[in-house]
């Protein structure tokens, strides 16, 4: 209900669609199209009566007051609006890129450990520059420091056994904090 959709073809609607042909003579179809858009809580309000589902009949539908400015300055409208969403799908659709290209980047990395496995290799990660690349360990033995803790494979605990849920046991040790890597260091770059 409410909802403004510009069509460029002969279209059949049925009797609940209330359809406006624009005389292009008088007024711009996109400049009609935005003007609907704007509208669209009024047109709503007008068809929420009593029932159920709204309905804008087509006689208050047709009683609808609209204005129109000077044809130029309705195309200038429409054309600016036009340009606006433009910009907003190409957006969306950068946006959709970069979101897949993360997840494959995430997966690459974090899942499949592709840099871990090229390094094992001897090969240098693919696409990776060498500072990158320095940050993966070149072995299947993982040790994870974050802020002078240091993480590693517990070798007291027999493989297959797990703590809380978690399928791998980690033993943490204290680093001295003159050997941990600041905060700072970790933000280079």
């Amino acid at each position: 209900m409410g909802k403004a959709v510009l069509i460029d073809r002969p279209t059949v609607t049925n009797q609940q669609i209330n359809s406006v042909v624009v005389d292009e003579n008088v007024a711009d179809c996109s400049f009609v199209y935005y003007s609907m858009l704007a509208r669209r809580s009024e047109l709503f309000q007008l068809g929420a009566g009593g029932s159920r589902t709204p309905i804008l009949n087509k006689g208050d539908f047709e009683r609808l007051p609209f204005v129109l400015p000077p044809l130029s300055e309705q195309r200038a409208i429409a054309r600016i609006l036009g340009a606006f969403d433009d910009k907003i799908e190409l957006n969306e659709k950068r946006n959709e890129t970069l979101e897949a290209m993360a997840r494959a980047l995430f997966k690459s990395w974090f899942v499949d450990f592709d840099p871990v496995r090229a390094k094992m290799d001897g090969r240098r990660p693919a696409g990776m520059d060498a500072e990158t690349a320095a940050l993966f360990p070149d072995s299947a033995e993982y040790r994870l420091q974050v802020d002078g803790l240091v993480l590693e494979p517990d070798d007291d605990i027999e493989p297959g056994h797990c703590r809380s849920g978690v399928a791998v046991a980690w033993r943490a040790s204290r680093l001295a904090m003159s050997r941990a890597p600041s905060a700072s260091s970790r933000r280079t770059g």
